[in-house]
């Protein structure tokens, strides 16, 4: 992953925080809602590992599309639709 493709999921992410912080209130503090809140502020904190952007169980790229629309992904799509062993 490149600095402006870092730089993009960066703002992303500090985007849906906000839009996740503003909605909550309306939610009435909804469980999904402060888990996911929690996930992104994690993956905030994380965003300049040099493996941010790969899957945690085979180390793929995680395709930035994937990552523009769930930036707390962590593990790729072909992992996730693997059968459980």
């Amino acid at each position: 992953m490149n600095k402006h493709e870092r730089s993009e999921i960066k703002k992303t992410i500090l985007a849906q925080i906000d839009a996740l912080v503003e909605e909550l209130p309306a939610l009435g503090k909804a469980p999904g809602e402060i888990l996911r809140l929690r996930r992104l502020e994690a993956t905030l904190m994380r965003i300049d590992a040099d493996n941010f952007g790969a899957c945690f169980k085979c180390e793929r790229a995680i395709p930035m599309n994937s990552l523009r629309i769930c930036p707390e992904s962590t593990i790729c799509s072909a992992c996730l639709a693997e059968p459980a062993v």
